[in-house]
């Protein structure tokens, strides 16, 4: 046994782990057994995609047990229902939790998240001293930030930097490789700070804690300085030289090489693996920028995702090329089999023909009962030019039925069937959420206007446009949508 956790612990001393370790979550809920326990991993942290590392639905008496594997620490999301709650865990170690303050309830349309509340079996000290950190970190920003930015307190920040990492040092972390990691949190969290109070030279931050560093794309600290610092990277010169030739050097074509030469220049982009991380990321920021050719950008994806030299770079510039493209007018969107209250199976192809409106509701939202009504007395003028259909994500199936017929309204009704997958597919974070398909079935508008707003005149606008497009002998054509 000792010997299993000498070599546990040898492996754990490497930064980066050669070969990915298990991890077993065992818990137990007192209350809402029939709901599934997910667990959620970050693809990457430029894309910020997840996946589903694995689900279970507890047993009769409330256990359940999930199982994954890491390559390092990594901060991980348990989701039951729309709860979630997130901690870090280790390569290699099981946990015990219990789930003893779980309330599945309807959600509120401004908090799409309820936090869940969760305790360990054992203490675990790696997420007790990133804890206490972060509250001891939130509680000075309280006290000091106006003071920090007003007048760059800089005696200020180092007094409270020596503290934090005295305590570290008086903490009871018995293995280096946590150690390690909770000391660069801190350090990383405090570069931000010192970032954004201007305490330190911006040049010098760069080379210091990103030049002359490994790249720690398992540690969120080092993730949000890193977005902080490389914000809007291709466009802060926006208007100048610089902006121009970048814009040029994408809108050409493909020509990575040139792009990565011309990043070459700046002193703090020196290797050649953070320079391509910094070029997938700023490209993410101007995906959606007129500038900008989004065929181009998607090229360059494309050409990183098969050619870079660096394994992690080419899992971002995939992840960024599917994540980005997926709500882009035209393109497909995720497929669902759903049943409607006459228990008929109903799929994205059932509505081709027309346009159809996508209505994702909730049962105690009060704004999504509001809209169905402002529907309900137009129904009978757009129907003819699309389809409406609202998809309930509620728990039980008898509800969504109740609910629908309390509606009264005449068209599709469908049961989320607790398919969480589908509202993570569809990116749905707050209800109401509308969307708009086109008559093949394929994204129109991932943001149209809600029917409390300029819902009918949009729609009456899109009529106009169809009648025009069959009758090009009609004057007056309009083109309200960029194509992309």
């Amino acid at each position: 046994m000792r010997f299993k956790y000498f070599l546990l612990v040898l492996l754990l001393s490497f930064k980066t782990i050669a070969i990915a370790l298990p991890v077993i979550i065992e818990g137990k809920s007192a209350a809402y057994d029939n709901y599934v326990f997910r667990v959620y991993l970050e693809k990457d942290p430029i894309s910020g995609v997840e996946y589903l590392a694995d689900q279970q639905r507890p047993d009769a008496s409330g256990h359940f047990s999930l199982g994954f594997e890491l390559h390092n620490i990594q901060r991980i999301r348990i989701e039951v229902g729309l709860q979630s709650i997130s901690f870090y865990a280790i390569p290699g170690k099981s946990y015990s939790l219990n789930f003893n303050e779980i309330t599945i309830n309807d959600q509120n349309v401004f908090l799409p998240q309820k936090p869940l509340s969760i305790t360990f079996a054992k203490q675990d000290m790696l997420n007790i001293v990133l804890d206490g950190f972060d509250y001891e970190y939130q509680q000075f920003l309280e006290q000091n930030f106006m003071i920090l930015i007003k007048y760059h307190d800089r005696e200020l920040f180092n007094n409270f930097k020596s503290e934090m990492f005295a305590k570290l040092k008086d903490s009871p972390i018995s293995d280096s490789y946590s150690y390690t990691y909770i000391k660069d949190y801190i350090d990383y969290t405090l570069a931000e700070l010192s970032f954004t109070a201007k305490l330190k030279n911006h040049d010098s931050l760069g080379v210091n804690y990103f030049t002359n560093k490994d790249i720690l794309f398992n540690n969120p600290a080092y993730i949000s300085f890193f977005k902080k610092y490389f914000s809007k990277y291709f466009i802060k010169t926006n208007g100048g030289k610089e902006y121009y030739e970048i814009r040029n050097l994408i809108n050409e074509g493909p020509l990575t090489f040139k792009i990565m030469d011309k990043l070459g220049k700046d002193p703090i982009l020196l290797k050649e693996k953070l320079r391509e991380i910094v070029l997938l990321n700023s490209l993410k920021q101007i995906f959606y920028n007129h500038d900008f050719n989004i065929t181009k950008i998607n090229d360059l994806f494309s050409e990183i995702s098969t050619k870079s030299k660096f394994k992690n770079n080419c899992i971002v510039a995939e992840n960024l090329l599917h994540s980005l493209n997926r709500f882009i007018k035209g393109n497909s969107v995720p497929d669902f089999n759903l049943l409607n209250i006459e228990n008929q199976t109903k799929d994205i192809s059932s509505y081709k023909g027309k346009k159809t409106f996508l209505m994702f509701v909730s049962p105690s939202c009060e704004t999504c009962e509001a809209d169905i009504r402002i529907l309900k007395a137009k129904h009978a003028d757009i129907k003819g030019d699309i389809n409406l259909v609202t998809i309930y994500a509620g728990y039980n199936k008898h509800d969504a039925e109740k609910w629908a017929q309390k509606q009264d309204a005449a068209w599709d009704f469908l049961w989320f069937e607790n398919n969480f997958e589908l509202l993570n597919d569809y990116k749905i974070k707050t209800f109401p959420k509308y969307i708009i398909l086109d008559e093949n079935s394929l994204l129109f508008n991932y943001f149209p206007p809600k029917p409390r707003e300029n819902l009918f005149s949009y729609l009456e606008a899109l009529k106009k446009q169809t009648d025009e497009k069959n009758n090009p002998s009609q004057e007056g054509k309009i083109d309200i949508f960029r194509k992309n």
